[in-house]
């Protein structure tokens, strides 16, 4: 059983990796930027092992200091022996180098990505606080039976006659599947799935299962975003008309 609701997307984050570009009461479209995700990434380097030294006697060989930025292939740390190849020790890729102090012989490689966190689905911004977005939008629900105790965002896609085909599977697909099994669970995992949305339940599958007795009314959905909810067992499904709307 279906129905047509009006619901709340909270998106949450740490206001030092996100920055949210959108503001209170505007509306949104399916695909539409939201913020910017900032994330910090860290290359470990073992300088004692590969200088072959003791951890405490590392420093004197190291060429650059603690926070200086620096470019793959610099050179940090140099080790010069008596009839022997001299030891290097090279940036594997650019960033800040970092000497940490807790972890003696070690340093490491820091450095920032940025990437655009896009909408889902079309809505409206009705709260934006320092750590959180709330978006209300349209769906359909769809009440299923699921283990899985999370939420979990995707895009409804059908599996195709002969599974060997997956590959033209949409990102983060939520996968319709009448008769799933194993082998096909496994390879839609490989190929980016999130879920499936069957009639029948798979044991030990790999991917969250979604067990629906509304299948075939999800097939008009297909290419619509989903957000699948275990914690309140059904399908949230960006909804094609949005002119009718109830309390979720």
């Amino acid at each position: 059983m279906k129905e047509q609701v009006a619901s709340l997307w909270v998106l949450r984050f740490n206001p030092r990796q996100f920055q949210p570009l959108v503001k209170k009461g505007e509306e949104v479209k399916r695909g539409q930027v939201l913020g910017i995700r900032r994330r910090r990434h860290a290359r470990l380097i073992n300088f004692a092992a590969r200088l072959r030294v003791a951890p405490k006697k590392v420093s004197p060989y190291l060429l650059v200091a603690s926070g200086t930025l620096v470019k793959k292939g610099t050179v940090l740390a140099r080790r010069r022996r008596w009839f022997k190849k001299e030891i290097v020790v090279s940036a594997p890729r650019g960033g800040k180098f970092v000497w940490p102090s807790q972890r003696p012989g070690w340093g490491k490689i820091v450095w920032i990505t940025k990437s655009n966190l896009r909408s889902p689905l079309a809505g409206r911004v009705i709260n934006r606080q320092e750590n959180s977005l709330s978006i209300r939008f349209v769906a359909e629900v769809f009440k299923v039976k699921t283990k899985f105790g999370g939420q979990l965002w995707g895009v409804l896609a059908r599996a195709p006659d002969n599974f060997l085909e997956l590959e033209q599977l949409p990102k983060n697909a939520c996968l319709l599947v009448e008769n799933p099994s194993l082998p096909l669970a496994h390879k839609a995992k490989v190929l980016g799935a999130r879920a499936l949305v069957s009639r029948q339940k798979l044991a030990n599958s790999p991917l969250p299962i979604f067990v629906s007795d509304d299948y075939n009314a999800l097939l008009p959905f297909v290419g619509q975003p989903v957000l699948a909810d275990g914690r309140q067992q059904r399908l949230l499904v960006g909804a094609k008309n949005e002119s009718k709307e109830k309390k979720a």
